[in-house]
């Protein structure tokens, strides 16, 4: 009678393939699409899916600056974004833990009308151009008019020029101030040690992607929304209070690859919470858990049917399927790192990994 009480009383858990296709109001463009039309196995499909969302957004400037332009002037070619899976996986991740971990009430980008928030928006462009920046990071030597400097990407717009002016991020990250250094304030130096090779055991020279991405993208933005605001382009808002809102999305894609070394001497201050740097935490969790690059020798969809999971307001349990046929171990030493840079606990017990939020 015991064991059979324990089995009914039992927790449930679902795969997060059938968590993501379950989803709702998870699309700030277009509420009929059908999830289960994405084929998990065809990273084609994804790559159009990311570029089908950059188009009905109004950012058909973006879509060619990371699949046209940026590619010609290093004559690459980019028929398959190899990370569109992961892009779309995170995605979807990153929306399932802010209805689940309940972060409305943490996470509002209210316009200046006060008609909308503007968490969808936001999160599809943070999430789906986080990884644009791989193609310059593995293939710097093509892109020879970058240096060590920053100011050798060229920006009409540049978000750490925005922050000085404007100051947004820095009181928006008010933690940071209590080190020597505030993060965006670090960004310069630690582009110029990637460039360099001083921040990877390997000593490899890389165009940091992240940060790559992150100032091109706030530049692509900004000009992107003056021209529509000026054509007066459909029904889309495209006010000025959105540039804010830009920079938030690029900051956080600057920075997701830096983590604690080298951005402030006192690491504590770089440890986000759910509390104080609610987006920034979110989006560090939804790219950390996600499964699909780790495992990346076995098809997306197993993966995902294999994973299973449950999101509570105060923690998140992974769990590995009894038949999966992976090396769990890899995923937990992924998220167990997440206790260095994150206000988290991890707790690993073998086939099963529960994050504990403080």
């Amino acid at each position: 009678m015991v064991n059979i009480l324990k089995t009914q009383n039992k927790k449930y858990l679902k795969s997060l393939f059938q968590e993501i296709e379950e989803l709702d109001n998870w699309n700030y463009y277009n509420r009929d699409y059908d999830l289960k039309k994405i084929n998990w196995n065809d990273n084609a499909n994804h790559q159009e899916f990311i570029k089908n969302f950059l188009r009905i957004s109004g950012k058909e400037l973006i879509e060619d600056y990371f699949f046209t332009t940026e590619l010609k002037k290093a004559g690459i070619s980019l028929d398959n974004f190899e990370r569109a899976t992961h892009t779309n996986s995170v995605f979807f991740i990153g929306i399932l833990l802010y209805q689940k971990l309940q972060l409305k009430d943490k996470i509002s980008f209210i316009r200046e009308d006060g008609e909308v928030d503007e968490f969808l928006f936001i999160w599809f462009i943070t999430s789906m151009v986080h990884d644009f920046g791989y193609f310059a990071e593995h293939n710097k030597e093509k892109f020879s008019s970058i240096t060590e400097d920053i100011s050798s990407l060229k920006l009409t717009h540049d978000l750490l020029s925005y922050d000085k002016d404007s100051g947004y991020l820095k009181e928006a990250y008010k933690q940071y101030r209590n080190s020597t250094q505030s993060i965006i304030d670090a960004i310069p130096n630690y582009f110029k040690d990637a460039f360099n090779g001083k921040k990877s055991s390997s000593e490899k020279k890389k165009i940091e992607h992240g940060i790559y991405a992150g100032l091109l993208l706030y530049d692509g933005l900004v000009k992107n929304r003056k021209q529509k605001k000026e054509q007066r382009h459909n029904n889309l808002y495209w006010e000025d209070d959105l540039d804010k809102f830009y920079a938030i999305a690029s900051f956080a894609i600057s920075i997701h690859s830096m983590r604690r070394e080298g951005i402030v001497e006192n690491s504590e201050d770089l440890k986000f919470s759910i509390e104080s740097e609610p987006f920034l935490f979110l989006f560090a969790l939804a790219d950390t858990i996600e499964p699909t690059k780790v495992f990346h020798s076995k098809d997306p969809e197993y993966i995902l049917k294999n994973i299973l999971i449950d999101i509570q307001k105060d923690k998140i349990i992974l769990k590995n399927d009894p038949f999966f046929r992976l090396d769990f171990s890899k995923l937990v030493e992924k998220v167990c790192g997440l206790e260095s840079w994150l206000n988290v606990k991890v707790c690993n017990e073998g086939r099963m990994l529960t994050i504990y939020i403080k």
